[in-house]
This record gives structure tokens, sequence and C-alpha cells, in this order.
């Protein structure tokens, strides 16, 4: 039971949302090098920081925009977790894709299932988002903030939603829980291998059945040709062996008329999404915990 609340108060989190406040914490932006690559990720401290704290990574959709505008406040500004951070007392992360460039703009895009092609090489995000984690919960004196590792969070929107998927299911050993907004698990004209996890960790998925971009029922996906529908997702995760969908496919609340897409459509949308998205996914096993050596385990 703890495990669950545990994971309740995570997607809980997604929807407290309401009126933006002043920042009151702290909002710092570094840089690192992994896979031969610079990399770009802010850390929110909020004022009064738990003992041991949990850790949220929060991903934010694709950013079309130059490569000197990285969407460093997507996590904040945009889906306002400072102000939950500040409730809570948990240290927030918000990691920044790798950027494709193009014309007349590029983009910054996750490495999602499906994606690496569009890479000159594949950036490794998992791997990234992962030695973030792992970095976190060092303790200060080593760069890190002393994370709870049985707290490790991961929520994504759009394509921020695909890399949480894909970060969920390759390092199950350290994340408790995720929560997918609006984004498939895979993206590609033929489905491509995704791996079993190697523990089970809760999911919460929401995703809007009027969704003209990453459509609920799967369909063309400019310039992708084709995505899994929701059932697919549900068929992987039961077949993983890894998975409890015996409590799949719960209607939420129904949206006013022709407002779903815009609640959450990545190119349209606003987020918080509210009402609530009209579908939801909740398996009904939360993540087993692990020992705190097992889980610093690169």
């Amino acid at each position: 039971m703890r495990w669950l609340a545990l994971a309740v108060w995570f997607m809980g989190c997604l929807f407290m949302g309401g009126v933006a406040q002043a920042q009151l914490g702290t909002f710092t932006t570094y840089t690192t090098t992994w896979n031969n690559l610079t990399r770009t990720y802010s850390v929110y401290l909020p004022p009064a920081l738990q003992p041991t704290p949990a850790l949220v990574l929060a991903l934010h959709g694709t950013a079309i925009t130059t490569q000197s505008e990285p969407p460093l406040t997507a996590c904040t500004k945009g889906m306002e977790w400072d102000a939950t951070a500040d409730a809570n007392g948990f240290v927030l992360v918000c990691p920044i894709a790798t950027y494709i460039p193009g014309s007349p703009s590029g983009r910054f895009l996750w490495d999602s299932y499906g994606l690496d092609s569009y890479f000159p090489a594949p950036p490794d995000d998992s791997g990234f988002l992962r030695s973030l984690i792992l970095q976190m919960q060092q303790p200060t004196s080593s760069g890190g903030f002393g994370t709870d590792p049985n707290r490790t969070f991961v929520m994504g929107f759009s394509s921020g939603a695909m890399m949480t998927q894909r970060e969920c299911i390759e390092n199950a050993d350290v994340v408790s829980a995720c929560a997918i907004a609006s984004g498939t698990l895979w993206a590609a004209s033929q489905a491509p291998t995704v791996p079993a996890p190697s523990q089970p960790v809760s999911i919460l998925e929401l995703h809007g059945d009027a969704d003209p971009t990453l459509e609920y029922c799967g369909g063309p996906w400019t310039p992708v040709p084709n995505e899994p529908a929701l059932t697919v997702k549900a068929s992987k995760y039961s077949s993983s062996g890894r998975w409890d969908t015996s409590t799949l496919m719960k209607r939420g609340p129904s949206l006013p008329p022709g407002s779903s897409s815009a609640a959450m459509d990545d190119r349209t949308s606003l987020w918080p999404p509210t009402p609530p998205a009209s579908w939801s996914q909740v398996p009904a096993s939360p993540g087993r915990p692990l020992s705190r050596s097992r889980r610093r385990t690169a």
C-alpha cells in the first residue's frame, strides 16, 4: 500500500496546478557531456526541501525553435511544476532533449522508440536521464541533492511522454512511477523492438480521444507514418509479464465538445489540461521497492 500511496501522490501532483505564482525557490541550469554530446538540464529547488527528498523529472514536448533557445522553462512556466515542488518539497529536474537542425527552424526532440534515424547518431537519451537520476541521489558534497532512490518519478508531455515510456521501460530499476500525457509508445513505419521492463513500474497514461496530432487509436503522424493505438500499448505491457492491466481502459470525466484535442494536442494545447483528459490507464500493481544499493547501480 505504501507504494500505491506514493504513486497516487505523484499522479495527483499532475493536476494540482491552478493560478500561476511567483517562483519561490532556485532554478539553476547546468551543462554536462553524455555520449559525446553537450547536454543541458535545469534543477529547481523549493525553499523548504524535504529530508531525503523525492525526485521528479519533467520532460518537455517537442520544441520547434533555434538551438540558442532551448525550452528551459517548459516544466516551470509551462507545466508549473515549480509550484508543486514548493508545496511538496521535492527536487525538480528539467532535462532538455537533443537538438536537430532544420530549415527554417530545427527542434529539440527526444530519442524515443522508433526515432533513432532522426539523429546523426542516437544520443542515448535514456542513458542521459538515468545518469541524472543517479547524480541527484548523490550527497551535496558530490554534486547531488541526496534524493530518495525509492521516490523517483518521471513524467512527460507529447514527445516527452514518448521518452518517459522508454525511460521507464529501460530504467525500471531506478524509477518508481511514470506519468504519460499524450504520447505514444513508439512512432515508426514498422514497430521497433521494445524490451520488457526489468521489474514493475506504476504507470498513469492520459490521452485525449479527439487528439488530432497523436491520435488516440493510432494513425499517421507527420512525418512519422505510424504509431500504436493505446490498445497496442496495453497489450505490450500485459504481454511483458511486468504489468498488471486488470484496471486498464478506465473511462474518466467527459470533456466539453471539441475540447479534448485542445486539452492534449501538443501543438495547440495548454498545460495543465483542465479538465483532465478523457481517458486514463492505471495499472493496478505499483512498482515494488528496491534496496538503495540496487538503485545506485549504473
